[in-house]
């Protein structure tokens, strides 16, 4: 009996109707299990007076019955097991290390009420889990907070949370993520299954370290990194601003898909910025410029080749650096309309075989066989 007991939710302030529901029926099911064993045992003490072959019911009969009322009890009340359902779920599973590595957490309200989620003295409602080689878990480098949440009835609400600044994610290897939603109105903790994902250092094509020109940041550098990441279907090209005295990270960003047979170009303005021009595909480049924090300078620009000339990145003689060559294009354009002809054009006549006035000149080769 005590492993029906233990169904139960954590303390009676916390059940729900439904676990109610099943508390009531876990309970008739006790007490119709010792109606059922009292009247078994006084039919066999009456039966043992008029004849001696009393049998006592044996331990094997007296665990079925109870096991047998288990799982009807199970099979046909709810109860607050299923009553929050969270999932979990990346764009991928392999990133570069300390890319961004943004998990979705979706929550399911099925409890047939509204569902609210709140932090209280001793639990988050909202947390995520990370476990790396062998199941150990990662002990957290950041922290985070989320707002009071009501989730409506039959209702599904999604969280993105960047899991790169919170976990110790830089070295190769695989991972397994967990989210974890805890419901004050249950007392329960509520877990996704684990999902997992691998990590990659990426192979670097480039790099340069560079001091800072600033007078309040005198002394400290930064090293611009070019990293290539292969991708199932793609290869990616990522810049890593990195401060090699600290090892800070300031950015590991994803500049876009790279062809792997022409080489990025980068250069050094005098603001020490990093210019970046590499091909994302047959005859298109793309031109980025990064400051020493890793911060995108905008307009970020698509380069097209010509018929005469590829786009090259160059420093002209004031010291500026410019792409020469090809012509900018707006790859989020569409494309150019195609004109049909309309109704009333006239169509391309047919070739036909009507003779011409003047007969065709043979050929030297055919003169000479016709001889």
């Amino acid at each position: 009996m005590n492993c029906l007991i233990a169904l139960l939710p954590y303390s009676p302030t916390h059940w729900g109707p439904l676990s109610l529901i099943g508390a009531a029926a876990l309970f008739a099911a006790v007490l119709f299990h010792r109606l059922v064993i009292s009247s078994y045992r006084r039919v066999a003490l009456k039966t043992a007076n008029a004849s001696s072959c009393f049998v006592e019911p044996s331990a094997s009969a007296n665990k079925a019955i109870p096991t047998l009322l288990l799982t009807l009890v199970l099979f046909l009340v709810p109860t607050a097991f299923a009553q929050v359902r969270v999932d979990v779920s990346l764009k991928r599973n392999v990133y570069l290390a300390y890319e961004p590595l943004i998990a979705t957490v979706s929550i399911t309200n099925n409890s047939g009420a509204d569902l609210h989620l709140a932090d209280d003295a001793r639990n988050k409602w909202f947390a995520v889990q990370v476990e790396g080689a062998g199941g150990h878990p990662l002990t957290p480098i950041g922290t985070y907070s989320n707002e009071p949440l009501t989730i409506k009835v039959g209702d599904t609400v999604r969280r993105p949370i960047n899991l790169t600044p919170l976990f110790p994610l830089g070295e190769h290897g695989n991972y397994r993520v967990t989210a974890v939603i805890y419901a004050a109105d249950f007392g329960r903790h509520f877990t996704s299954s684990p999902l997992s994902f691998q990590i990659s250092n990426g192979r670097k094509v480039w790099q340069e370290t560079v001091g800072i020109p600033s007078e309040t940041a005198k002394g400290q550098r930064r090293t611009y990194s070019l990293l290539t990441h292969h991708l199932p279907n793609s290869t990616m090209l990522y810049l890593r601003v990195q401060d090699p005295d600290t090892g800070a990270i300031y950015c590991t960003s994803q500049l876009g898909r790279i062809v792997l047979s022409d080489h990025p170009a980068a250069i050094i303005d005098a603001k020490n910025h990093v210019h970046i021009l590499h091909m994302i595909a047959p005859k298109q480049y793309l031109y980025s410029v990064f400051d020493t924090s890793g911060k995108l300078q905008p307009p970020q620009r698509a380069y097209q080749a010509t018929t005469k000339h590829n786009p090259v990145l160059t420093r002209l003689a004031d010291g500026r650096i410019a792409v020469l060559g090809g012509e900018a294009y707006d790859p989020s354009a569409p494309p150019p309309a195609q004109t049909l002809p309309g109704l009333g054009d006239s169509p391309v006549p047919l070739p036909t075989n009507e003779a011409t006035s003047e007969p065709k000149k043979k050929s030297k080769l055919r003169t000479l066989l016709d001889r």
